[in-house]
């Protein structure tokens, strides 16, 4: 048995990548574990870490000028994200981030495991909101999820 002393930000990153690991993990507690996990390893807010993503996709299209982040926070960014082996950094600001600006109503049962986020993403962007909370009701009480028998036959 191998025992090593960690401080308490180093047990709490080990703790986030054996959760990000984990198979049952919906989208929103993964995308939520992999911007704590961000702010831990660029040493800055979830907030500060989220506005770093967003500096990069304005980087990497033109919108700002190049290295306004600086070098070595990119590069912890990306190998942070390399080191995940999910997704790209750049795919994770396009699918996942959009997931934190969904309705309260919608991130709910999103975390409850009862909605596909790409469904919960398409409920949310119906302007009538009555609309969108009787599809919301009929999406969780028939369980629109990839594995409901319904969506075999589709």
């Amino acid at each position: 048995m191998v025992v090593k002393k960690l401080t308490d930000t180093e047990a709490l990153q080990i703790s986030l990548v054996e959760n990000l690991q984990r198979v049952d993990l919906n989208p929103l507690e993964e995308t939520e574990g992999i911007l704590q996990l961000l702010s831990i390893e660029t040493d800055v807010t979830k907030e500060e870490a989220l506005l770093l993503l967003y500096r990069m996709e304005n980087e990497t299209k033109g919108k700002v000028t190049q290295n306004v982040l600086g070098n070595d926070i990119k590069q912890k960014i990306i190998a942070l994200f390399d080191s995940l082996g999910r997704m790209s950094w750049s795919s994770f600001v396009s699918s996942r981030l959009p997931l934190l600006k969904l309705p309260i109503d919608i991130l709910e049962v999103l975390r409850q495991g009862k909605i596909e986020y790409t469904k919960a993403k398409a409920l949310a962007s119906l302007k009538d909101e009555e609309t969108r909370k009787e599809l919301m009701t009929e999406a969780t009480q028939r369980s629109w999820l990839p594995s409901a028998p319904h969506f075999r036959y589709l």
